[in-house]
C-alpha cells in the first residue's frame, strides 16, 4: 500500500469511529518537506491499544503490542518499503502533547478526524494540507527559513540529549541553528553529560552519517559538546583541526574510490580520533563512552592499529601477493576503512601511496586472491590427509597457502594438494583420491 493510500484509510478510519487522532512530530515535519516517510506516529484520544488493533484489521497491517501498561501499540505494514504506524494517548490537548517536543518543527500536528482526500497527497501536494495544520510554535515558518529552534529555552535542560539533537537535525536537514537555540546549547553543554552513553552514540552517529558532516562536527566542538564526548581532543589546540582534516579527506577519498559497504559513522569517528592513535587506545576508550558492540570496538581497533601498514608496506617495497595478503588477513573485514583512513591521514597526498591502496581497494572489491582466498583445501581435510591436529601448525600451513595462491603459485586444488605435499615434506600414497 503506498503512503498516500494508508494516510487516507487513517484518516477515514478516525472519522468512522468518531476518534480525535492526530499524526504528530517528524512524521508531519517530512511530509511537509517532501521526504520519503515510513515511520508515523498517532496520538489519539481515549485507548489507543484497542484503536491500533482496528487499524491493523481494518488496514490490512499486523498488530505489534509495545507498551501494553503505558497504552503504546504499533502496526506494522509489509511492503517497499515497509511502513510502521505507532499509536500512543494523546495525554490532554493536543497543543499540551506538543509543548512538550524538542524543536518547532518537530512540534506539528495534522488532524487525522478531518476526511483527507488521497488527491491532495498522490503526488505529495502536502501544502494542500497545510490549513489543517496545528502549528502553535509557528514550526512551517521555521521549516520553510530553514532553521532550527527550541519550543521553549528549558528544554535544553528538561532532556539534556537534545542538545546533541540540535546539531542531527541542522545536518540532516542542512539547517541553520536560530540564534538563541544556538546560545542555549552553547550554555547547557555540560549537561550533556548527564545522558546515557547509547542515547549519545546514536546522535553522534546520525550526524556522523551526513556527508559531509564536517561543519556539523566543528559546531559540535564550537558549542562544548565534543569536549565532553571525548575530552582528549582538546589536550592539544591543534588536535581537533587536525581529526576535522583527516574526517573531510575520508568524506572526499569515500566518495572517489568507494562502491559502499563502507561503515561511514566509525570510519569517521576513527578519522577525528586519528590524533590521538599514537598515544591512546581509542577503541577501549569509547567502547565505555558510547557503548560500542564487539564489532564495532574490534573494526575502530584494526583501525587504530594497521591504519599506517599500507605506507610501512610500501616503504619496506615489499609489495607482493604474500605481503598483501598477510595485510588482508590481519585487518579481516575492516580492510575498506583502513585503508581510506591511511590514505586519509597522509598529509598532503602522495602519490605512489595513493596509487598503492587503489589497487589494494581494487584487490579488495574484485575479489583477487590476496584479498580474498578461494580456499582450495579446507583445514579438516589436512587434518585427515597429513594427520595433523588442529593448532598451530594447522594455521601455519592455512596461513601459507593463502600466500601461495595470493602469489599464484596455486591456482586450483591440485595445486594445493601438490604445494602441502612439497612443504608437509612427505608425498601421500592417496593423493589422487584426495585431488
Amino acid at each position: 500500500m503506498d503512503i498516500p493510500t494508508l494516510l487516507t484509510h487513517l484518516s477515514h478510519h478516525a472519522c468512522q469511529t468518531h476518534r480525535t487522532a492526530y499524526l504528530v512530530g517528524g512524521c508531519v515535519r517530512d511530509l511537509l518537506l517532501g521526504r520519503a516517510v515510513k515511520d508515523f506516529d498517532i496520538a489519539l484520544e481515549g485507548k489507543a491499544f484497542a484503536w491500533a488493533r482496528e487499524i491493523a484489521d481494518a488496514v490490512g497491517g499486523s498488530f505489534v503490542p509495545l507498551d501494553e501498561e503505558r497504552d503504546i501499540a504499533r502496526v506494522a505494514f509489509k511492503g517497499d518499503p515497509s511502513v510502521q504506524v505507532d499509536v500512543v494517548p494523546l495525554g490532554g490537548t493536543i497543543e499540551d502533547n506538543l509543548a512538550q517536543r524538542d524543536l518547532t518543527i518537530n512540534a506539528m500536528a495534522l488532524p487525522l478526524s478531518q476526511r483527507w482526500d488521497v488527491s491532495a497527497l498522490a503526488d505529495w501536494q502536502v501544502g494542500a494540507l497545510t490549513h489543517l495544520l496545528v502549528d502553535p510554535f509557528n514550526g512551517l515558518s521555521d521549516l520553510r527559513a530553514r532553521l532550527i529552534r527550541v519550543v521553549r529555552p528549558q528544554a535544553l535542560v528538561d532532556d539534556p540529549l537534545r542538545l546533541l539533537r540540535v546539531i542531527r537535525f541542522a545536518a540532516q536537514l542542512a539547517f541553520g541553528v536560530e540564534e538563541q537555540t544556538w546560545q542555549g546549547v552553547c550554555e547547557h553543554a555540560p549537561l550533556l553529560g548527564r545522558v546515557a552513553s547509547e542515547r549519545i552514540r546514536e546522535e553522534l552517529f546520525a550526524v556522523l552519517g551526513v556527508t559531509p558532516c564536517v561543519l556539523y562536527v566543528r559546531l559540535m566542538g564550537e558549542a562544548g559538546l565534543l569536549r565532553v564526548i571525548v575530552p582528549e581532543l582538546f589536550a592539544s589546540s591543534a588536535a581537533v583541526e587536525r581529526g576535522l582534516r583527516v574526517m573531510a579527506a575520508v568524506e572526499r577519498l569515500t566518495a572517489e574510490l568507494c562502491r559502499g559497504g563502507v561503515r561511514i559513522p566509525l570510519l569517521k569517528l576513527a578519522a577525528l580520533l586519528s590524533p590521538l592513535m599514537t598515544s591512546v587506545d581509542i577503541a577501549r576508550m569509547m567502547v565505555g563512552r558510547l557503548r560500542l558492540s564487539n564489532k564495532e570496538m574490534r573494526l575502530l581497533n584494526a583501525m587504530a592499529l594497521y591504519h599506517d601498514q599500507p605506507r610501512a608496506l610500501l616503504r619496506s617495497g615489499d609489495v607482493t601477493g604474500r605481503a598483501k595478503r598477510r595485510f588482508f588477513r590481519a585487518v579481516g573485514d575492516a580492510a575498506v576503512e583502513v585503508l581510506l583512513l591511511a590514505l586519509a591521514i597522509e598529509e598532503p597526498p602522495h602519490n605512489a601511496l595513493h596509487c598503492f591502496v587503489n589497487d589494494l581497494l581494487r584487490d579488495y572489491f574484485a575479489g583477487a586472491p590476496c584479498a580474498r582466498p578461494t580456499r582450495f583445501v579446507r583445514g579438516d581435510e589436512i587434518r585427515a590427509r597429513y594427520e595433523i591436529p588442529a593448532g598451530a601448525r594447522l594455521r601455519e600451513l592455512l596461513e601459507g597457502l593463502e600466500e601461495a595462491e595470493a602469489e599464484g603459485e596455486v591456482t586450483s586444488r591440485e595445486a594445493a594438494w601438490q604445494w602441502l605435499d612439497r612443504v608437509v615434506g612427505r608425498s601421500c600414497p592417496n593423493a589422487e583420491s584426495a585431488v
